[in-house]
């Protein structure tokens, strides 16, 4: 686990810091390749760069409200005592605030329990950076900003949502390399050979001793699927198709967004039945919130994909779009 780049004073969160390598990486690749779309590649960085902050807003708002820690952002800012409690090395209770401050357990000990907390902290749920990000939330706000900004500027919609349906996996492979080196989003128990141990306070090591899997002593995490490494490969075989489907395939405006659409919900079903994290639980705990999400997506994509080659004219057809 490589929860952060440190440089210097200056510190910077794996996560956050390669999901925004990533798309911006794919924003400029997206921009060197409009010309095909007949997009100007100067629209295509500003649109770029404001999906990516709708993104932020919409999947941190997803994961507050529909990932299951909705009640933790209250008690942080009401009493932060009933959030993620934890004793001091050795499972030895705490008897001064400053002990647990020194053990890096939090700020705030609960003499009456002899564990640690985090201290109140009313804007944490806007703390995008500490992490809580849920890809759908993010895609389906930049999506409604993509389509209004598109619609502005006189473009056909689905020509222009071809780019992102390339670059946005691009994007996820980076964005989960930063789940993994900070540890979370990660998988079930295995015993498999591919299956890894985080280190103590990991995510996946509070979890495990949350649910009574280890004790303090334990030096490390049970060993678990790398799920994040999973889906990091997965979107980059979504990538390679798209842009591939971009280049030599793309016989219709629409075609290679709805393909993205269809190849990452598909693909994001399976792997979310091996997450072993907390991501919430719908339809009586049968789906997770990107499963529940998943699946109406790809029936969207399927019943797309035919009505869009159906109806649009060929390429060469297409008026020129605004410059």
């Amino acid at each position: 686990m490589f929860p952060s780049f440190d440089l210097g004073p200056l510190s910077f969160p794996s996560y956050f810091t390669l999901l925004m390598i990533g798309f911006l990486a794919a924003i400029f690749l997206a921009a060197r390749v409009a010309h095909r779309v007949g997009v100007d590649p100067n629209h295509v960085l500003d649109a770029g760069i404001w999906a990516v902050v709708f993104g932020i807003v919409g999947s941190r708002a997803l994961h507050v409200v529909a990932d299951g820690y909705f009640m933790d952002y209250v008690h942080l800012c009401t009493d932060s005592t009933q959030v993620e409690p934890k004793k001091l090395p050795g499972e030895r209770p705490c008897t001064a605030d400053q002990q647990c401050v020194t053990a890096d357990r939090g700020e705030i000990c609960a003499v009456d329990k002899g564990t640690c907390h985090p201290a109140r902290d009313c804007l944490r749920a806007f703390k995008f950076w500490y992490g809580g990000l849920t890809y759908y939330g993010g895609f389906l706000a930049a999506a409604l900003f993509l389509y209004y900004y598109v619609k502005r500027l006189g473009y056909p919609v689905w020509r222009f949502a071809d780019l992102p349906g390339f670059a946005v996996p691009l994007g996820l492979v980076f964005g989960r390399i930063g789940c993994y080196l900070s540890g979370c989003c990660f998988g079930n128990r295995s015993d498999a050979w591919l299956a890894v141990s985080f280190p103590k306070d990991s995510p996946a090591y509070t979890e495990q001793l949350k649910a009574h899997l280890l004790d303090g002593h334990a030096h490390q995490s049970l060993a678990v699927l790398p799920t994040q490494l999973y889906e990091s490969v997965g979107t980059g075989l979504v990538f390679l198709v798209c842009f591939w489907m971009y280049l030599r395939r793309r016989t219709y405006d629409g075609k290679v967004f709805w393909w993205f659409v269809l190849l990452y919900a598909a693909l994001r079903y399976v792997v979310e039945i091996w997450r072993g994290d907390q991501r919430g639980e719908w339809v009586f705990g049968l789906f997770s919130t990107s499963q529940a999400i998943a699946l109406p997506c790809i029936v969207v994509a399927l019943f797309m994909l035919p009505r869009l080659k159906r109806r649009s004219p060929p390429l060469h057809e297409l008026p020129d779009a605004p410059r």
